[in-house]
């Protein structure tokens, strides 16, 4: 037979379901997003590929990242000429250059600085020749008249 008892007073007894026992209360979902440590990728390109002193040069450079990217600054030289935000694609128009008619052409290094949205960077570089236009000896003397 059952004996009796009383509890404490407020303290109370209930019945749980079988259902409401078995069912495990879900794991906590802690998982933390991976945090991005790769560079963007950047393409370089130049056009005219080969320039001359008659030559204004397109530098255009392309870049891409998951994260998306945060800026591209193009450099000629050292110093920089466009400065594009929250784009993927910049572009600047430099030159034409001189180039002393005695030398061989002149060298123009470029650079693009481009930062992704985690603030990774990615630097490439590159280097044109700028050649002088070769133009061609013109002989002022009378016709029919000869060099030595």
């Amino acid at each position: 037979l059952p004996t009796a008892f009383s509890l404490p007073r407020g303290i109370s007894l209930k019945e749980q379901s079988s259902a409401a026992q078995s069912s495990p209360t879900p794991a906590p979902n802690n998982t933390q997003p991976t945090p991005d440590r790769t560079s963007p990728t950047v393409d370089l390109s130049i056009s005219p590929e080969n320039p001359t002193t008659e030559n204004p040069v397109t530098l255009t450079a392309e870049a891409q990242d998951d994260s998306g990217i945060a800026s591209i600054e193009l450099f000629v030289d050292g110093a920089s000429v466009k400065q594009c935000r929250e784009a993927t694609s910049c572009t600047a128009i430099v030159g034409p250059y001189t180039v002393d008619s005695e030398s061989n052409g002149r060298t123009v290094n470029y650079q693009v600085q481009t930062y992704d949205q985690a603030g990774n960077q990615a630097s490439p570089s590159g280097s044109f020749l700028v050649s002088p236009i070769s133009r061609p000896q013109v002989d002022n003397r009378p016709v029919g008249e000869f060099a030595d």
